[in-house]
């Protein structure tokens, strides 16, 4: 297993925390996701003010038409599957 850098583990932190959020409200996961997405958009316009979030959101569409988010079930480890 490679050595993570400081950032890296931060960013892991706080997805299983998040996941484990997401998963509390299984039965209303849409929800739970909409209401988290609206939450990260407010606090980038609070931190970045509109035209950041703007530029976030202009990469975050990028990203996801680039297959950067697409989910591998053959890569995810079989203690994180439901």
């Amino acid at each position: 297993m490679k050595n993570l850098d400081n950032d890296q583990l931060i960013m892991i932190e706080i997805q299983a925390e998040l996941f484990d959020l997401l998963t509390k409200h299984a039965d209303t996961m849409s929800q739970a996701v909409a209401i988290t997405f609206k939450t990260v958009v407010d606090c980038y316009v609070a931190q970045f003010g509109r035209e950041g979030a703007e530029n976030m959101l202009k990469t975050a569409i990028e990203s996801v038409k680039n297959g950067k988010h697409d989910l591998d079930p053959a890569i995810i480890p079989q203690n994180l599957l439901n």
